[in-house]
């Protein structure tokens, strides 16, 4: 239990850019008592039953943070595709149908009530799924972040009882269906597609008000042409968009879901190979995990996690206190990064959130930080953005 303890506890200290996202979004787990109450000093079934809640309330999480994906992406998609048929119905209507005149996508309507109420659609749709982005990006950070953690210390404390579990069948070993698992996470790029169409939304609404500027300086008409053209290009993309995000995040949360299912296969042969396993032997091994667990941020754990023979030195070697594991990481090649106060090793330098790398005991401005800070931003005014639908959901 001490190993399990040193991985869940840690998993805050392993944070960098995201650490406000994983605040904001831990409450939902310890404020039901289930990830604070796990003991170190109870006994076994007790204790793994208490980590199976865990995992439990992660996947809880996931299914929070995707219903409020599908609000968000069903919102934008509705309103793209109402204005799009609105705007579509206007032009076949239209008694001049060969010339092609976009600027009728700017007035469908054809009076100064239809055209604010379409500026007030885009506007209101633009502020609710501002509101509806945060809650999802947190709880998925969050649940990311943990399944990484238990999933790779599944991996190394089921190494500790490799020798002893000969006889174990095989479901006692984390499983994964490959096909499965490529297709999901080749679904899951979807979110990055949909990254793209967020960029060009963006760069699209500066230029449909550049265009709205110079369109009432003169008498041209082609502005407005081009504004309606526009209108059309984005909201096109905004439905584009939608599908894609709804696709990436329903498969991330099934990668969520099948990573979370297997690690709670392993929890009862993992109880059933400790309650069978020669103390003298196991609890040094398990001793040396929990230091691991206590010292290195996740993806140092997974580089040695995916070598066997870096498992195996590192059980074999001692590594009685910090300067040990330093050592050992040097030794295996695996470059490491001592975070703020120098206790807790990271892969590379951690950053703050607004992207300052801490280099040499001090945090530096880095190339990456002139992105950051603006994205930085645009998670802070999410964040307030979201409340009012973070305090809806709870009713």
């Amino acid at each position: 239990m001490k190993a399990f303890k040193a991985a869940f506890s840690t998993t805050q200290t392993g944070q960098t850019f995201y650490q406000a996202e994983y605040e904001r979004a831990a409450p939902a787990l310890t404020d039901s008592g289930t990830l604070s109450s796990i003991s170190a000093d109870q006994n076994l079934r007790q204790g793994f039953a208490e980590i199976i809640g865990v995992l439990e309330e992660l996947q809880q999480s996931g299914k929070t943070g995707l219903r409020f994906r599908l609000w968000r992406d069903g919102i934008s998609l509705v309103g793209s595709a109402l204005l799009l048929g609105t705007v579509a119905a206007a032009f076949f209507s239209s008694e001049h149908q060969e010339d092609v005149d976009f600027s009728i996508a700017n007035n469908p309507f054809g009076n100064l009530a239809g055209e604010v109420g379409l500026i007030v659609l885009e506007g209101s749709k633009v502020l609710l799924t501002t509101s509806l982005s945060y809650p999802t990006l947190k709880r998925h950070h969050l649940t990311d972040e943990f399944v990484k953690r238990i999933t790779v210390c599944v991996e190394l404390l089921q190494a500790c009882l490799d020798e002893h579990s000969a006889g174990e069948p095989a479901h006692s070993r984390l499983s994964s269906r490959p096909i499965r698992r490529r297709a999901l996470q080749c679904m899951e790029k979807g979110r990055d597609i949909s990254t793209v169409f967020t960029l060009i939304n963006t760069t699209l609404t500066t230029v449909r008000l550049a265009l709205l500027s110079i369109e009432n300086l003169g008498s041209d008409a082609a502005p407005a042409s081009w504004r309606g053209m526009l209108r059309l290009v984005q909201n096109v993309s905004d439905c584009t968009r939608a599908i894609f995000s709804t696709v990436g995040t329903f498969a991330r949360n099934k990668l969520f879901g099948d990573d979370l299912t297997n690690c709670k296969m392993a929890i009862p042969a993992m109880r059933h190979g400790l309650s069978n396993a020669n103390a003298a032997s196991v609890l040094p091994r398990l001793k040396k995990m929990e230091r691991l667990f206590s010292l290195c941020s996740t993806p140092l754990l997974i580089q040695i996690a995916k070598s066997a023979k870096l498992t195996r030195d590192y059980l074999n070697t001692p590594n009685e206190s910090t300067q040990d594991v330093k050592d050992f990481l040097l030794r295996s090649g695996i470059t490491y990064s001592a975070g703020d106060g120098g206790s807790f090793l990271h892969d590379k330098p951690p950053e703050d959130q607004w992207g300052q790398h801490f280099v040499d005991g001090a945090y530096v401005c880095a190339p990456l930080q002139l992105a950051r800070v603006p994205y930085r931003a645009t998670l802070g005014w999410q964040y307030q953005m979201s409340r009012l639908a973070e305090l809806l959901s709870r009713r």
